[in-house]
């Protein structure tokens, strides 16, 4: 055998063995590697909502704020599991983005972990927040999942920084992962939605799907390819979504116009399952620490209002944190993760106990479907 074909069999072998024993390594230990990555797919294809969590799934994060561990649960869920047939707890159904969904820390610190917890009471949560969805989104998972679970409180968590950006597909991000289906508004107002087309997945989807199954190739991926061809970095995104914080014009009124007739049909879907429907609104983190704020924005409370005007005439309640959270940085506190922009521990706290005092109605309301 010649030398040179010796020594590639040889590396080849040694490349396959260090691949071996690092693929179980982050799948035994977590982030054992240096570096800013995560270690798996959170979500996965969906041919009704664009995308959801892998169900039964662990994926850890490693970023420059956090270091986390996502655990979903066999119902796609981040959080315990919650059985289809009711108890004498409270239920409630938290829908939402990132926010919701929380994967920057423990799932039990998290605004959906910690209800139970300041409601004084038993609760059972179904977190169905998903990184990345708009009020569109939620709205399908409502409809699909509200008449199931059966829920007494639906919380919607509305993120001002992109929740009216997501809403309109002429202002979201082109560059999403997988499409999405949306909604337009027809001649009178109404809202049509218009579903995602039922494609076959290629062969290069395929083997992208089996590939995904690797911890290594993740790292590899967000950790090295990512960053080196700029795919999480886009310094203009913010600016665009703070766009939001300006009275509307333009396609933005559009936007604001769908979100009206969105967040209404959760109000009325939520109700017509009878669960109390429940608004939150979570703001941008540079409304509550100013130095976050890029020029030539400045933390104006525009879409607050709007929001508030929305859940009037829906009938929701409405829970605005900007106050609560301003008055918290105020004093010193730091709610939201510096690069990554989510809160952190403290604002899940503070998010957490707001809601909590805010849902007393549903404590006494009976509920006809309880054994």
């Amino acid at each position: 055998m010649r030398p040179a074909l010796r020594n590639a069999r040889t590396l080849t072998a040694s490349v396959l063995v260090i691949s071996v024993v690092l693929e179980l390594a982050l799948r035994s230990f977590g982030p054992v590697l240096p570096g800013y990555y995560q270690t798996g797919p959170l979500i996965e294809p969906d041919p009704d909502l664009g995308w959801r969590h892998v169900p039964s799934s662990v994926v850890w994060f490693r970023t420059r704020d956090f270091t986390s561990r996502a655990e979903v649960n066999a119902q796609g869920h981040l959080g315990p599991a919650v059985p289809v047939a009711r108890t004498d707890a409270l239920r409630v159904m938290v829908l939402g983005d990132s926010f919701a969904g929380a994967t920057q820390l423990p799932s039990e610190r998290s605004v959906a972990g910690l209800l139970p917890e300041h409601i004084g009471r038993a609760v059972e949560v179904i977190n169905e927040g998903v990184s990345g969805y708009g009020t569109d989104q939620e709205i399908l998972v409502l409809e699909r999942d509200g008449p199931l679970l059966r829920p007494d409180v639906v919380v919607l968590l509305f993120t001002v920084s992109n929740d009216v950006f997501n809403n309109d597909p002429a202002l979201q991000h082109p560059g999403l992962t997988y499409p999405k289906p949306h909604f337009d508004l027809g001649p009178a107002g109404e809202l049509t939605l218009v579903p995602l087309p039922r494609n076959e997945p290629s062969p290069a989807d395929r083997i992208r799907r089996w590939l995904a199954g690797s911890s290594l190739l993740w790292v590899i991926k967000t950790g090295v390819i990512d960053p080196l061809t700029g795919t999480q970095t886009d310094p203009g995104y913010h600016r665009r979504l703070l766009e939001v914080l300006e009275e509307p014009s333009g396609e933005w009124e559009r936007a604001w116009q769908l979100t009206d007739r969105l967040v209404q049909r959760i109000a009325g879907t939520a109700e017509a399952i009878g669960a109390l429907p429940l608004l939150v609104i979570v703001p941008d983190a540079c409304q509550v620490h100013s130095r976050l704020c890029p020029e030539p924005f400045t933390p104006r409370a525009v879409p607050q209002a709007r929001l508030r005007a929305v859940a009037e005439r829906s009938g929701m309640r409405v829970v605005d944190l900007l106050p609560e959270l301003r008055q918290a940085a105020a004093q010193g506190e730091t709610l939201y993760f510096p690069s990554d922009l989510h809160w952190n521990e403290a604002g899940h706290a503070a998010a957490a106990a707001a809601i909590a005092r805010s849902i007393p109605e549903a404590l006494k309301r009976p509920s006809p479907d309880r054994p």
